[in-house]
Parts: C-alpha cells; sequence; structure tokens
C-alpha cells in the first residue's frame, strides 16, 4: 500500500490536489510526491481513495481520480472510501453516499473508534467490523472478477488526516 500527502496540510477546496498547483520546495519533495503516487498507482490494481465524511469535495480532488483512470489504459479499479462517518448524521451520509456513487462505488468506513471528546451519531449497523467487512468483500469481489492467479495489490490514497492508515 502507499498514500500520498500534500505539503500543505489539507484540501484546498474545487480541484484539490491541483497538481501543478502544488508546493515546490527546494529538497524536491513535489518531484518525490509524484514518483511515490505513480508508483502506487502503477502497482496497485485497485486504488481506494479515502476522503473525510465532514468534506468529501473538499478532500477530492477530480485531477487526481483522471490520472488513477488514465493509468494502464483504465485497467484500474478506483473505489472511494468515505472514512469517519460516524462523525456525520445520517441523513447526510445517505446524500454524500448518493452524490459519490454517481462518479465511482463508494463505501462507507468508520475505521476506527471515536476520539473521546467527539459528538457521534449512530449508524446502526454500521460499525467498525461491518464496513472494514464490506470493504473486504468488495476487494475479493474484483479479485474473483478479474481471476487472476496471484493476490490483488491494493494502493491506498488521500489527502493528510483523512484516515489512510486507519
Amino acid at each position: 500500500s502507499g498514500e500520498f500527502d500534500d505539503d500543505d496540510g489539507g484540501g484546498s477546496g474545487d480541484g484539490g490536489v491541483e497538481l501543478k498547483g502544488m508546493p515546490t520546495r527546494k529538497d524536491g519533495s513535489r518531484k518525490a510526491f509524484d514518483k511515490v503516487f505513480k508508483q502506487v498507482v502503477d502497482q496497485a490494481d485497485v486504488v481506494l481513495y479515502v476522503l473525510d465524511a465532514r468534506d468529501p469535495e473538499g478532500t477530492r480532488s477530480k485531477e487526481v481520480e483522471r490520472m488513477v483512470m488514465a493509468a494502464a489504459s483504465g485497467g484500474k479499479r478506483l473505489i472511494l472510501v468515505l472514512n469517519k462517518i460516524d462523525l456525520i448524521p445520517p441523513p447526510v451520509l445517505k446524500a454524500w453516499l448518493t452524490h459519490l456513487r454517481r462518479y465511482f462505488p463508494t463505501l462507507p468506513l468508520r475505521a476506527s473508534g471515536p476520539a473521546p471528546n467527539a459528538h457521534t451519531f449512530n449508524h446502526g449497523q454500521l460499525t467498525v467490523q461491518s464496513t472494514s467487512a464490506t470493504l473486504f468483500k468488495a476487494l475479493k469481489t474484483f479479485a474473483a472478477s478479474k481471476q487472476l492467479k496471484r493476490a490483488i495489490s491494493v494502493g491506498v490514497i488521500g489527502y493528510p488526516n483523512v484516515g489512510k492508515s486507519s
């Protein structure tokens, strides 16, 4: 797995990781970012693009999505993962899932327990265990459809602090 982080610590609204507009430091961090991002996308059969449920569009880059889909002549599978769903109300979650699924398969995920002081919402069956099981099921279904003779490779991308590690 791999991940990308931009240096400015967060989304920049519409356009997100506008690759041409990203900070360039003297140490070549921009070049390093490009290299790591390209490696992750090239090596992965499936790319999980982790978004923060509190600001899905602000943690999303259509440019990144286009780059993933253009890799390997469109042979990649991109799955949006809406993380931290316990921090938004159920009707808001439902609306975001409806919107995002117009573009790519989108899975709601509660990857870890809430912070002790967080105000959380109960989404019924959407527990850490059930949402991760759904993600694994989607990956297994993809692997079966490709009839690969090897394990599938999964890359994880997303802005800083969206929950890639979780």
